[in-house]
Protein backbone atom coordinates (compact mmCIF):
# COMPACT_ATOMS: atom_id res chain seq x y z
CA UNK A 1 0.00 0.00 0.00
CA UNK A 2 1.24 3.59 -1.24
CA UNK A 3 1.53 5.53 2.06
CA UNK A 4 1.06 8.88 0.29
CA UNK A 5 -2.41 7.59 -1.08
CA UNK A 6 -3.69 6.53 2.09
CA UNK A 7 -2.27 9.91 4.07
CA UNK A 8 -4.46 11.54 1.18
CA UNK A 9 -7.40 9.44 1.35
CA UNK A 10 -7.93 9.61 4.90
CA UNK A 11 -7.61 13.25 4.84
CA UNK A 12 -10.68 13.07 2.81
CA UNK A 13 -12.00 10.39 4.86
CA UNK A 14 -12.06 12.31 8.09
CA UNK A 15 -13.21 15.16 6.30
CA UNK A 16 -16.22 13.85 4.78
CA UNK A 17 -16.65 12.11 8.53
CA UNK A 18 -16.87 15.63 9.87
CA UNK A 19 -19.51 16.17 7.30
CA UNK A 20 -21.49 13.69 8.92
CA UNK A 21 -21.72 15.19 12.62
CA UNK A 22 -18.27 13.56 13.71
CA UNK A 23 -16.09 15.12 15.84
CA UNK A 24 -12.62 14.11 13.82
CA UNK A 25 -10.39 16.78 15.93
CA UNK A 26 -8.50 13.81 17.80
CA UNK A 27 -8.16 12.29 14.42
CA UNK A 28 -6.75 15.03 11.96
CA UNK A 29 -3.30 15.97 13.10
CA UNK A 30 -1.46 12.25 12.71
CA UNK A 31 2.24 13.31 10.51
CA UNK A 32 2.62 11.47 7.58
CA UNK A 33 5.57 9.27 9.40
CA UNK A 34 2.35 8.31 11.69
CA UNK A 35 0.43 7.42 9.12
CA UNK A 36 3.26 5.09 8.10
CA UNK A 37 4.28 3.73 11.43
CA UNK A 38 0.29 2.64 11.36
CA UNK A 39 0.38 0.75 8.06
CA UNK A 40 3.48 -1.45 9.23
CA UNK A 41 1.29 -2.12 12.36
CA UNK A 42 -1.32 -3.15 10.31
CA UNK A 43 -2.70 -6.90 10.88
CA UNK A 44 -2.59 -9.05 8.43
CA UNK A 45 -5.89 -10.55 9.47
CA UNK A 46 -9.13 -8.57 8.55
CA UNK A 47 -11.12 -9.24 11.54
CA UNK A 48 -8.57 -7.71 13.77
CA UNK A 49 -8.93 -4.17 14.83
CA UNK A 50 -5.72 -2.19 13.91
CA UNK A 51 -4.13 1.26 14.46
CA UNK A 52 -5.51 2.82 10.89
CA UNK A 53 -8.97 1.88 11.74
CA UNK A 54 -11.10 4.19 13.31
CA UNK A 55 -14.40 4.37 15.84
CA UNK A 56 -16.04 7.64 16.44
CA UNK A 57 -18.96 9.30 17.61
CA UNK A 58 -21.27 11.20 16.28
CA UNK A 59 -23.04 14.23 18.14
CA UNK A 60 -26.31 12.77 18.15
CA UNK A 61 -24.93 9.44 19.84
CA UNK A 62 -24.12 7.22 16.92
CA UNK A 63 -20.80 5.90 16.04
CA UNK A 64 -18.91 5.42 13.04
CA UNK A 65 -16.34 2.00 12.25
CA UNK A 66 -14.04 2.41 9.69
CA UNK A 67 -12.13 -0.55 8.45
CA UNK A 68 -9.40 -0.64 6.26
CA UNK A 69 -9.25 -3.93 4.81
CA UNK A 70 -5.59 -3.92 2.47
CA UNK A 71 -6.02 -7.37 1.30
CA UNK A 72 -5.77 -7.10 -2.67
CA UNK A 73 -8.48 -8.51 -4.54
CA UNK A 74 -10.75 -9.05 -1.89
CA UNK A 75 -14.31 -11.18 -3.22
CA UNK A 76 -17.61 -9.50 -2.26
CA UNK A 77 -18.37 -12.63 -0.03
CA UNK A 78 -15.18 -12.07 2.16
CA UNK A 79 -16.38 -8.72 2.63
CA UNK A 80 -19.32 -9.56 3.51
CA UNK A 81 -17.94 -11.93 6.01
CA UNK A 82 -16.08 -9.39 7.51
CA UNK A 83 -19.16 -6.63 7.42
CA UNK A 84 -21.29 -9.57 9.67
CA UNK A 85 -18.45 -10.08 12.19
CA UNK A 86 -17.93 -6.50 13.22
CA UNK A 87 -21.53 -5.24 13.28
CA UNK A 88 -21.89 -7.82 15.66
CA UNK A 89 -20.60 -5.25 18.30
CA UNK A 90 -22.62 -2.46 16.68
CA UNK A 91 -25.66 -0.26 17.43
CA UNK A 92 -28.61 0.86 15.85
CA UNK A 93 -27.62 4.31 13.95
CA UNK A 94 -24.41 3.29 13.59
CA UNK A 95 -22.35 3.48 10.34
CA UNK A 96 -19.73 0.98 9.96
CA UNK A 97 -17.38 1.92 6.30
CA UNK A 98 -14.91 -0.42 4.84
CA UNK A 99 -11.85 1.18 2.78
CA UNK A 100 -10.75 -1.01 -0.04
CA UNK A 101 -7.87 -1.19 -2.06
CA UNK A 102 -9.12 -2.44 -5.47
CA UNK A 103 -12.51 -2.01 -6.76
CA UNK A 104 -14.96 -4.11 -6.39
CA UNK A 105 -17.70 -4.99 -9.50
CA UNK A 106 -21.05 -4.26 -8.56
CA UNK A 107 -23.19 -7.08 -7.89
CA UNK A 108 -26.87 -6.46 -6.96
CA UNK A 109 -27.25 -9.60 -4.66
CA UNK A 110 -24.58 -7.88 -2.24
CA UNK A 111 -26.27 -4.43 -2.51
CA UNK A 112 -29.82 -6.20 -1.35
CA UNK A 113 -27.86 -7.99 1.46
CA UNK A 114 -26.43 -4.40 2.56
CA UNK A 115 -29.99 -2.94 1.96
CA UNK A 116 -31.67 -6.09 4.45
CA UNK A 117 -29.13 -5.08 7.11
CA UNK A 118 -30.54 -1.19 6.90
CA UNK A 119 -33.50 -2.34 6.93
CA UNK A 120 -33.75 -4.65 10.14
CA UNK A 121 -30.66 -3.83 12.51
CA UNK A 122 -30.75 0.26 11.19
CA UNK A 123 -27.09 0.04 10.63
CA UNK A 124 -25.57 2.07 7.45
CA UNK A 125 -23.02 0.28 5.41
CA UNK A 126 -20.61 1.42 2.65
CA UNK A 127 -17.32 0.79 1.16
CA UNK A 128 -15.03 2.97 -0.92
CA UNK A 129 -12.39 2.13 -3.27
CA UNK A 130 -9.64 4.09 -1.47
CA UNK A 131 -8.19 5.41 -4.85
CA UNK A 132 -11.68 7.56 -5.42
CA UNK A 133 -10.85 9.27 -2.18
CA UNK A 134 -7.58 10.60 -2.54
CA UNK A 135 -9.34 13.90 -3.48
CA UNK A 136 -11.98 15.47 -1.97
CA UNK A 137 -15.07 15.89 -4.65
CA UNK A 138 -16.69 18.56 -2.34
CA UNK A 139 -14.04 20.75 -3.41
CA UNK A 140 -13.99 20.42 -6.87
CA UNK A 141 -14.86 24.14 -8.53
CA UNK A 142 -17.62 22.39 -10.28
CA UNK A 143 -19.54 20.10 -7.59
CA UNK A 144 -22.56 22.65 -6.19
CA UNK A 145 -22.75 22.62 -2.46
CA UNK A 146 -25.01 19.99 -1.12
CA UNK A 147 -26.92 19.47 2.20
CA UNK A 148 -29.13 16.90 3.44
CA UNK A 149 -32.52 18.50 4.87
CA UNK A 150 -34.65 17.05 7.71
CA UNK A 151 -37.82 15.71 7.61
CA UNK A 152 -39.63 18.93 8.82
CA UNK A 153 -37.65 20.70 5.21
CA UNK A 154 -38.79 18.05 3.62
CA UNK A 155 -42.91 18.73 4.37
CA UNK A 156 -42.23 22.11 3.74
CA UNK A 157 -41.09 21.45 0.47
CA UNK A 158 -43.85 19.25 -0.70
CA UNK A 159 -46.19 22.12 0.56
CA UNK A 160 -44.23 24.97 -1.01
CA UNK A 161 -43.56 23.32 -4.47
CA UNK A 162 -47.32 21.89 -4.46
CA UNK A 163 -46.28 18.40 -4.99
CA UNK A 164 -48.07 15.13 -3.33
CA UNK A 165 -44.29 13.70 -1.79
CA UNK A 166 -40.96 13.83 -2.30
CA UNK A 167 -40.88 10.94 -4.99
CA UNK A 168 -41.93 13.90 -7.46
CA UNK A 169 -38.22 15.02 -7.08
CA UNK A 170 -35.35 14.87 -9.58
CA UNK A 171 -32.93 11.62 -8.17
CA UNK A 172 -29.71 10.67 -7.31
CA UNK A 173 -28.62 7.47 -6.92
CA UNK A 174 -27.44 6.33 -3.37
CA UNK A 175 -24.29 5.25 -5.77
CA UNK A 176 -23.48 8.38 -6.92
CA UNK A 177 -19.74 9.92 -5.26
CA UNK A 178 -21.91 13.18 -4.14
CA UNK A 179 -24.46 10.85 -2.27
CA UNK A 180 -21.54 8.08 -1.34
CA UNK A 181 -19.52 11.32 0.83
CA UNK A 182 -22.51 12.28 2.56
CA UNK A 183 -23.70 9.19 3.80
CA UNK A 184 -27.45 10.02 1.67
CA UNK A 185 -29.64 7.10 2.21
CA UNK A 186 -33.01 5.96 0.01
CA UNK A 187 -35.26 8.49 0.78
CA UNK A 188 -33.24 11.16 1.69
CA UNK A 189 -33.24 14.76 0.02
CA UNK A 190 -30.51 16.75 -1.10
CA UNK A 191 -30.52 20.65 -1.17
CA UNK A 192 -28.35 21.83 -4.35
CA UNK A 193 -26.90 25.59 -4.50
CA UNK A 194 -25.83 26.26 -8.12
CA UNK A 195 -24.16 29.53 -9.19
CA UNK A 196 -26.81 31.01 -11.68
CA UNK A 197 -26.13 33.83 -14.32
CA UNK A 198 -29.42 35.51 -13.12
CA UNK A 199 -30.04 35.20 -9.72
CA UNK A 200 -26.68 34.47 -8.55
CA UNK A 201 -27.32 30.80 -6.67
CA UNK A 202 -30.11 28.85 -7.61
CA UNK A 203 -31.49 26.07 -5.59
CA UNK A 204 -32.11 22.23 -6.46
CA UNK A 205 -33.57 19.55 -4.96
CA UNK A 206 -32.36 15.41 -5.40
CA UNK A 207 -34.15 12.62 -3.88
CA UNK A 208 -31.58 9.97 -3.17
CA UNK A 209 -32.74 6.56 -4.81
Amino acid sequence: MNVEKLFKSRKTLLKMVETRGFNVDSLINYSFDEIRIMLLNHSKSNKDVSPLDIRINSDKGNSMFVKYILTPKIRLSNLQTLINHFIEEMNKGDTFIAIITEPLTYDSNFEEYVNNIYIKNNIFIQYFYINTITFNITEHDMVPKHELISEDEKNKLIKNLNITDVSKLPKIKKTDPIAKYYGMKQGDVARIYRPSGTSGISIYYRLCE
